[in-house]
C-alpha cells in the first residue's frame, strides 16, 4: 500500500480499476448467460463436452462447436459458489482488469492515461455484462500490452503462445488475437518502409511472424480440433447473426450511448491533424480499431484496446510540443498533495464499488422477473404435455436453464447452431409475415410462450383452436386445444393449409 502511494502511475491505475469495477457492475441480463450456465452444469456433472445440440427440438443432434466450453465451466462454478452476486462481481473484476491493462499500455503521463482509459470505458460500456465476450476483451488487452512491450523486451512475444492456447478454449474471440499479431507486424513493417527507425525492427518482425505461426498452430489444441480454424469465419459470415442479433449491427450514432465512440473518432482526427509525430503504423492500428467498431457494436472494446494508448500518447505529444514552445505551463502542485487526494479518491471508489455490488445484488431478482418469463417457465415445467413449445428468441436461453432436460426449446441465442433459414422461419412466425404458420405445421407446435405484446400471440388469441393457459405481466402461454373446423382453416401467404 505504501508503494502505491509513492507511485503516481500505480495510484492512477488503482483509481481507474476501482472506477471501472463500480461502473461495470450491473444485474445479470444477457439472455445467453442462462444456456451457458446449463451447459457448464452439464459438463461439470457428466464430465463430458457437447459436440451436438442437446437443447432444442429443432436442431437436436446437429453438430455444435461449443467454443466457450471452458468459460461455461467457469461461469457455472462461480455461480454455484456464490450465485448471481458472485457472477456480477467476477465479471466486473474481469472488465476492470482489462481496463487496467489498457491503462498500463498507455505510455502517456499517468493522469492522461487514466483520463483516456476512463473515456474508453464509456466507449465500451454498451457491451458490458456477464458474458463470455468480457474474457476476450481481457485477453485482447493483455496480448496488445505484450506486443507493445516487445519493443523493449523482445522475449515477451513468446508469451502470446500459451495465451492463445488458453484463449482458444475459452472463447472464439481468439481470432482477434491472431488479427492483433498480424496488425502489429504490419505496423512495424509500415514504419520501417517509411524509413522511420525502430529498435531492432527486422528482429521484431521475424519474432512476431514466428509467434504468429506458433499461435495459429496451437489453435488446433482444443476439443473440436481443426474445426476451430473455420468457426470464427463462419460466425462473421453468418447471415442469421448479422441480420437478427443487434450487437452485430453498426452503431447508430443517433443513440446517446454511442456518443463516446463518435467523439473519440472525431478527437483522433484533430490530434492527427495537429501533430507532426504520428507514425504511419499508428494510423494503421487506429484505423483498424475504428473499422472494427464501426462494423459491429460488439467490437467497440477492441477499438478501446487499440485506440486508447494512441489517443493518450498523441495528446501528450501535442501538449508537450506546446509546452516546449512556451504556450503551456504545467501547474505546480505538491507531490504529496496529489498522493493524498489520490488516497481519498481510492477510499471513496472502493466504498462506492462495494455499495454498488450490494445494490446490484438486491436488484437481481426484480430485474430477472422483468426480463425473463419466470412464471411462464414454472407453468411449462408443470405441464410437460404442452410440448413442443414455440418460444421468443431472447427467452430461449432462460428456458433452457429452467426446463432442460425435461423440455427443449424451439430457438435460443446460439444463432450459429440454428442457421439463417430457421432464424428466418422464426422471424416470419413471430412477426406474422410470409408463411408464418409454416413452423407450426412442420414441428406440430402445441404451445407458445411469448411477450404479451408479440404479434404472433395477438393473432393466435383470435383463433378458435388456441386459448390462453397462463398470463402475467411479462409473458403468456397459449396452447392448442382442438383442430378448427374446415371452414375456419387459415392459410399463409404461400398458400399452405394449417393442420
Amino acid at each position: 500500500m505504501k508503494l502505491m502511494f509513492k507511485n503516481p502511475r500505480l495510484l492512477f491505475g488503482m483509481v481507474v480499476t476501482l472506477g471501472v469495477f463500480a461502473m461495470s457492475a450491473r444485474t445479470v441480463s444477457d439472455p445467453d448467460i442462462w444456456w451457458h450456465l446449463r451447459t457448464g452444469q452439464a459438463i461439470v456433472e457428466t464430465h463430458h463436452l457437447f459436440y451436438s445440440d442437446p437443447f432444442s427440438f429443432t436442431r437436436l443432434g446437429q453438430p455444435w462447436v461449443n467454443h466457450e466450453w471452458l468459460t461455461d465451466i467457469l461461469v457455472f462454478t462461480v455461480y454455484k459458489a456464490g450465485g448471481m452476486l458472485a457472477l456480477t462481481a467476477t465479471f466486473s473484476a474481469l472488465t476492470a482488469a482489462g481496463f487496467f491493462l489498457v491503462f498500463v499500455s498507455c505510455r502517456a503521463r499517468p493522469a492522461a492515461a487514466a483520463l483516456f482509459t476512463v473515456w474508453g470505458a464509456l466507449v465500451a460500456a454498451p457491451t458490458w455484462g456477464v458474458r463470455p465476450q468480457t474474457i476476450s476483451f481481457l485477453f485482447a488487452a493483455l496480448l496488445w500490452l505484450i506486443l507493445r512491450r516487445t519493443e523493449q523486451r523482445r522475449r515477451l512475444i513468446w508469451w502470446t503462445v500459451p495465451l492463445m492456447f488458453l484463449w482458444v478454449n475459452l472463447h472464439a474471440g481468439f481470432a482477434i488475437g491472431i488479427a492483433l499479431l498480424i496488425l502489429h507486424a504490419a505496423s512495424i513493417g509500415l514504419d520501417w518502409s517509411f524509413g522511420l527507425e525502430r529498435s531492432h525492427a527486422r528482429l521484431r518482425l521475424r519474432n512476431t511472424a514466428l509467434a504468429l505461426v506458433a499461435c495459429v498452430a496451437v489453435v488446433s489444441i482444443n476439443p473440436y480440433g481443426l474445426r476451430m480454424y473455420s468457426y470464427p469465419f463462419q460466425t462473421l459470415s453468418s447471415g442469421g447473426m448479422q441480420q437478427w442479433i443487434a450487437e452485430w449491427a453498426s452503431p447508430d450514432f443517433h443513440e446517446g450511448k454511442f456518443a463516446p465512440l463518435l467523439l473519440s473518432i472525431l478527437f483522433s482526427m484533430v490530434l492527427v491533424a495537429r501533430s507532426r509525430e504520428v507514425r504511419p503504423g499508428e494510423v494503421l492500428v487506429f484505423g483498424a480499431g475504428m473499422l472494427a467498431a464501426l462494423s459491429a457494436i460488439r467490437h467497440a472494446p477492441i477499438f478501446v484496446v487499440l485506440a486508447t494508448p494512441l489517443l493518450s500518447e498523441w495528446n501528450d505529444r501535442l501538449l508537450s510540443a506546446r509546452s516546449n514552445a512556451g504556450r503551456v505551463k504545467p501547474a505546480k502542485t505538491g507531490h504529496g498533495f496529489k498522493l493524498a487526494w489520490g488516497g481519498v479518491i481510492i477510499a471513496v471508489l472502493a466504498t462506492f464499488a462495494f455499495a454498488r455490488i450490494v445494490q446490484v445484488s438486491r436488484q437481481q431478482a426484480q430485474s430477472e422477473s422483468q426480463q425473463f418469463p419466470e412464471g411462464a417457465a414454472t407453468f411449462l415445467l408443470r405441464h410437460p404435455e404442452l410440448q413442443p413449445t414455440f418460444n421468443a428468441y431472447n427467452w430461449g436461453g432462460y428456458l433452457i436453464w429452467r426446463l432442460y432436460p425435461a423440455q427443449r426449446v424451439f430457438i435460443d441465442g446460439r444463432a450459429d447452431v440454428y442457421g439463417k433459414e430457421l432464424m428466418r422461419q422464426f422471424t416470419d412466425s413471430y412477426s406474422l409475415t410470409k408463411d408464418w404458420r409454416g413452423p407450426f405445421e412442420h414441428w406440430s407446435i402445441q404451445s407458445v410462450v411469448l411477450p404479451r405484446s408479440a404479434p404472433l400471440g395477438q393473432a393466435l388469441r383470435s383463433l378458435p383452436e388456441w386459448k390462453n393457459a397462463y398470463a402475467d405481466g411479462q409473458a403468456e402461454v397459449l396452447v392448442r386445444t382442438f383442430p378448427p373446423p374446415e371452414s375456419e382453416v387459415l392459410t399463409g401467404e404461400a398458400g399452405k393449409r394449417s393442420p
